[in-house]
């Protein structure tokens, strides 16, 4: 009868350290095989543009809208994901393109078990949104949940896997995507760049650099799970976050061949008259300062729509008043920045933002039992929207 109460016995032990081991070996290929060699993002169009300016016509433009929004949807720690997107559809009419964060998928030994991202994409295509760009699925762990939808021709699509993650990032593989948006073949394109940082407040720790897992092996395997047993979403979250807003914005210059020459960016390779990076950045400007500090000279000359705004406005004097609103919290705002908001940060920019467009709100749930938190929204995240213009002479 003592024996039946045996929980495991020497075989059973065995096997399950065997499981264990297997586990581990293709968690470690996965990390290798993901990291080393990044698969290209998924870029989807229609056979023929649907929807583009007439731009032999000059002065006959109306603005682009803009939404960047984090949807809320990780694979553990949410519910209702699919009937709070469906309300996201049912506001996309409004928009031209729509960057999303937290759109996220599950795969298991590279089979997806888990995620809307696909659902999403159709039922956005079904409001007119035909062209779409988002991050491929990874062997093991949540993808990007990284998703641009856009009325307008979307190319030369990108992908950039982030070389430092720190704690439960670990299961996801944050980086970041681009397209340019090619609004008429008589104007210059648009970079979009979207991303979504590391999460966490964390401690900061500036020795930390970016670790290539592939290079540093046992050590920064160690130093990623023991942040992820310290704190749940890992201790050196701040400084993982400021080598990322700079693997973002490196890429976005290098692989355009921007050069930063006085106080403007020329372009010497390239045919773009904007360039436009967003995402939610999970930066507190208003508590945390030096990090925001930090990730606007990264950025520089790029404008914040948001701050530059408020400061037009005579809202805000500086950085402290970047964030608008208390409604969730300062971390759940995305941020928007780009080359021609009060200054034409881009030689040649053939697009300038709408004085007077930037908003943050939270998009309301039409049914309050799956609304998020006490004011039922779908996110618990806030909505930012603006407009950018061409300019045509």
């Amino acid at each position: 009868g003592h024996d039946a109460m045996k929980p495991f016995d020497g075989s059973t032990r065995q096997v399950l350290r065997a499981g264990a081991a297997v586990l581990l070996v293709l968690l470690v290929l996965a990390i290798i095989t993901t990291t080393c060699f990044p698969p290209r993002p998924l870029l989807s169009a229609p056979a023929s543009p649907s929807y583009v300016f007439n731009a032999s016509q000059p002065g006959n433009f109306n603005s682009i809208k803009f939404l960047t929004f984090n949807v809320y949807g990780p694979f553990s720690g949410s519910s209702d994901v699919q009937e709070r997107l469906e309300d996201l559809v049912r506001y996309a009419e409004k928009y031209d393109v729509i960057a999303m964060q937290e759109v996220f998928t599950m795969s298991v030994f590279g089979i997806v078990i888990w995620g809307y991202q696909r659902w999403l994409v159709d039922k956005m295509r079904e409001e007119g949104f035909s062209y779409h760009v988002m991050p491929p699925d990874p062997w093991f762990g949540q993808n990007a949940g990284l998703l641009v939808v856009s009325r307008f021709p979307l190319t030369e699509a990108a992908w950039v896997p982030y070389t430092d993650w720190s704690g439960i990032d670990l299961w996801t593989w944050k980086g970041s995507i681009f397209a340019d948006i090619q609004i008429s073949e008589h104007l210059s394109r648009l970079k979009i760049g979207n991303t979504h940082l590391q999460c966490g407040k964390g401690k900061p720790l500036l020795s930390v650099q970016p670790r290539n897992w592939w290079l540093l092996g046992f050590e920064a395997l160690f130093f990623h799970l023991s942040s992820y047993v310290v704190n749940s979403c890992g201790i050196y979250t701040r400084s993982v976050r400021q080598s990322q807003v700079s693997e973002f914005t490196r890429f976005a210059r290098e692989s355009v061949g921007l050069k930063l020459e006085g106080q403007y960016l020329s372009c010497g390779r390239c045919n773009l008259g904007g360039i436009l990076l967003v995402g939610d950045f999970n930066i507190d400007a208003r508590h945390q300062p030096e990090a925001y500090v930090a990730a606007n000279r990264s950025l520089s000359p790029l404008e914040d729509i948001l701050l530059a705004e408020q400061i037009s406005s005579g809202q805000a004097t500086s950085f402290t008043g970047r964030n608008a609103t208390d409604m969730i919290g300062f971390e759940s705002l995305d941020y928007a920045w780009f080359s021609s908001v009060r200054n034409h940060q881009l030689v040649n920019s053939t697009y300038a933002y709408v004085k007077g467009s930037a908003k943050v709100f939270g998009l309301k749930a039409f049914q309050e039992k799956y609304g998020v938190g006490d004011n039922k929204l779908i996110s618990d995240h806030l909505a930012l929207e603006f407009q950018i213009k061409p300019m045509v002479t």
